[in-house]
């Protein structure tokens, strides 16, 4: 038995999205292309097939379109350009022989038990398989490659196909990841064990994971389960708890308490901010519980990891690099004012910031429950 596969991998918006129109983005970018303490679900799916098996896999990315793209077999509104390289790739794997095609799309993550669905699919006699969980489709499907063999065209050959196709239910762990807060969800499932996710790092303490090149300062707290990325800088008297995840290359500044929140790659968080319950990404800030993304301009609050100079990422670090004693000190963090850059009408943690004009560095994306800003 041999086994291809295609994936899929939605195009970037490049804009804000609301959360609710369903089309998996964050901040502009797929939620899928996004770390997830460590690694992206995407590498993760590519990492979950090769331990199945599946010898041959090809990645393709979408064209920036609109319609309905939301299932394994790709939109008919793609450009001919995808459709070319798509009919390219399944040629050049059937070639290779293959005995089944996998067909899905880089978004949802599924714990899929391979065997069991190569099973179920040699005991029908439909030549397609969709996968499914008690929600509905989970856009992957498992085609028996000769169904693709017959006539010229890959992709009428496909469509034709699909007609007869029958599901398989996982009964394994399952996350659409359809909106930030489903992101959030498979993070905390994660490092509360209830998934098989496993954290890119080692577990230095209890439900504490840490990547390569992390400093903490000795007078930060950090309280399990959490993740801290490679390259990770916490300063002075920040706090990070509650199953927040900080991912690779971002800076915590002094001050700042993370609870229950992700924090994306190479972002920077300026001092004394207090982010709770939020998905904080380079000058973007998304709350989950008001269902609001905010741009903030003013990098001195939300930006840039990577356009710190080091000399002014030092001043606020000092090294721990993985020591135990160091990155999980008994003390607490204590209390400091709040920023003085913040906007004063920000209630995004139930605080009030500083005596700024509202306005000031933060302007309003999208909100899926709020519309204009004086009603947040």
């Amino acid at each position: 038995m041999s086994i291809g596969a295609i994936i899929t991998v939605p195009a970037p918006s490049g804009v804000a999205a609301s959360p609710a129109d369903g089309n998996a983005q964050l901040f502009g970018v797929p939620i899928a292309l996004w770390d997830v303490m460590g690694r992206s679900v995407r590498d993760r799916t590519i990492d979950a097939l090769r331990a199945g098996g599946v010898q041959h896999i090809h990645v393709i990315a979408e064209s920036p379109v609109q319609g309905d793209s939301d299932s394994a077999f790709p939109s008919m509104s793609q450009s001919e350009g995808f459709w070319n390289k798509w009919e390219k790739l399944t040629s050049e794997l059937l070639g290779k022989g293959i005995t089944h095609l996998m067909l899905l799309r880089a978004g949802p993550y599924i714990e899929l038990d391979l065997p069991d669905l190569l099973g179920f699919h040699a005991q029908r006699p439909s030549s397609v398989t969709s996968v499914h969980d008690a929600k509905g489709s989970l856009d992957m499907l498992l085609l028996s490659a000769e169904s693709l063999r017959q006539g010229d065209s890959r992709r009428s050959q496909l469509s034709t196909t699909l007609q007869g196709r029958r599901r398989f239910r996982v009964n394994g762990y399952t996350n659409r990841l359809s909106n930030p807060e489903e992101l959030r969800g498979l993070i905390k499932d994660a490092l509360w064990q209830r998934c098989g996710l496993k954290p890119r790092g080692r577990e230095i303490e209890a439900g504490v994971w840490i990547g390569n090149d992390v400093q903490v300062d000795r007078s930060a707290r950090i309280t399990g389960p959490v993740y801290l990325g490679d390259s990770v800088r916490a300063g002075a008297d920040c706090s990070i708890t509650n199953a927040s995840a900080v991912e690779r290359g971002s800076f915590v500044d002094f001050g700042t308490t993370v609870n229950d929140s992700s924090v994306l790659p190479n972002t920077y968080l300026g001092a004394g901010l207090s982010v709770s319950n939020c998905v904080a990404g380079p000058a973007r800030l998304y709350h989950l519980q008001r269902g609001v993304e905010l741009q903030v301009t003013d990098g001195k609050l939300i930006g840039s990891a990577s356009r710190l100079r080091m000399s002014d990422r030092s001043k606020s670090c000092l090294l721990a690099d993985g020591a135990a004693e160091g990155l999980v000190p008994s003390m607490s963090t204590r209390s400091l004012p709040f920023a003085s850059f913040m906007p004063k009408s920000w209630r995004l943690t139930h605080a009030m910031f500083g005596a700024r004009s509202r306005r000031d560095g933060v302007s309003l994306i999208s909100s899926s429950r709020y519309a204009p800003w004086e009603k947040l």
